[in-house]
């Protein structure tokens, strides 16, 4: 069965009551459904922003779940990590080691200070677009998919750490940002690496303890390039420029030196290949770690708000690029 339109109307004249009734689609989902709940948005971005910038102190317990490794207090303050107070108690020290951060020592979390300017960005965002014409539904559209790429990006910056912020790129030297543990620190500094990142809502901290490698030819870096011996053969092996063959003995040795023979040296070659890293001028390879998560109750919710937030606009945006089709 069909139906035919009389007088019959020209395939141009269709397309373009047909383009009018999208249109007037358009215009009503935003000023109906979409406009009304800008409010709503601004008011939880809000909410999120006073929470981020709140001077109080939020004091967070450290402690490793099923070892003595770490125990202590992180506080933390608006975007800043503004004390540290913990004790390590790594197998691989002779001694425990205190850590006290230093009163003139916070030290800025790059996560959150992001999240920060994005929440900004993203609040003015949804003031120009409760402003926006209505009738200019693609400026609508586009304005709208920034929002919703900057929300995306909010949860990104609570929930995934990016690379700068861990190790081996991130470095702190313990010396400079904590109180003298009598001469441990001195010690130790080489051989402690800490970084502070969000995961997943929570404060993260996690403390690596290091073997410096001393043995030629692993321990070489290049001043130039600050590559080390190990950084060029995997980059040779990865563009198959040498085979693992080439490297390492059939029983999975390098030629060894007198260290090896004399028993000296507890790594192989095949650990210095797999587990080494070029660290701060030298090459290193991680003998203990403990990561421990803080659950801070601010960043805990700001991460619940933003997430919903997320999910609404991009039903929004979902519903009103649906209607443009």
């Amino acid at each position: 069965m069909s139906t035919e339109i009389y007088p019959p109307l020209e395939q141009n004249k269709i397309e373009q009551i047909s383009k009018e009734n999208r249109l007037l689609e358009q215009r009503w989902l935003i000023d109906s459904i979409i406009k009304p709940d800008l409010d709503d948005v601004l008011d939880a971005l809000t909410t999120c922003l006073d929470m981020l910038t709140s001077n109080d102190a939020v004091l967070l317990p450290v402690s490793s779940s099923r070892t003595e490794q770490v125990k202590g207090t992180l506080t933390r303050q608006s975007t800043e990590v503004s004390d540290i107070d913990v004790a390590l108690h790594f197998t691989t020290f002779s001694k425990k080691v205190h850590l006290k951060l230093k009163n003139s020592a916070h030290l800025e979390m790059e996560q959150l200070s992001s999240l920060l300017s994005l929440i900004n960005d993203t609040m003015t965002g949804v003031v120009l677009l409760k402003d926006h014409d209505k009738d200019d539904c693609d400026g609508f559209g586009r304005k709208l998919e920034k929002i919703l790429s900057n929300l995306a990006k909010c949860n990104a910056a609570l929930n995934k750490p990016p690379e700068k912020v861990l190790f081996p790129m991130h470095r702190l030297d313990i010396t400079e940002i904590f109180i003298p543990d009598e001469k441990k620190l001195e010690h130790y500094k080489d051989r402690i690496a800490i970084d502070f990142f969000v995961l997943n809502g929570e404060v993260s901290l996690e403390i690596k303890s290091l073997h410096i490698v001393t043995e030629e030819p692993w321990c070489h870096v290049d001043p130039i390039t600050g590559k080390s011996h190990v950084d060029k053969l995997r980059d040779d092996l990865k563009h198959k420029r040498v085979k693992i063959t080439d490297i390492l003995e059939p029983e999975g040795t390098y030629k060894r030196g007198i260290t090896h023979v004399l028993g000296i040296n507890k790594f192989t070659p095949h650990d210095y290949l797999t587990r080494g890293v070029t660290y701060n001028g030298k090459v290193v390879i991680e003998v203990e770690k403990t990561v421990v998560y803080c659950q801070d109750p601010s960043l805990l919710s700001i991460g619940a708000k933003l997430n919903g937030l997320e999910h609404l606009v991009s039903k929004m945006y979902s519903n009103l690029d649906m209607s443009m089709m």
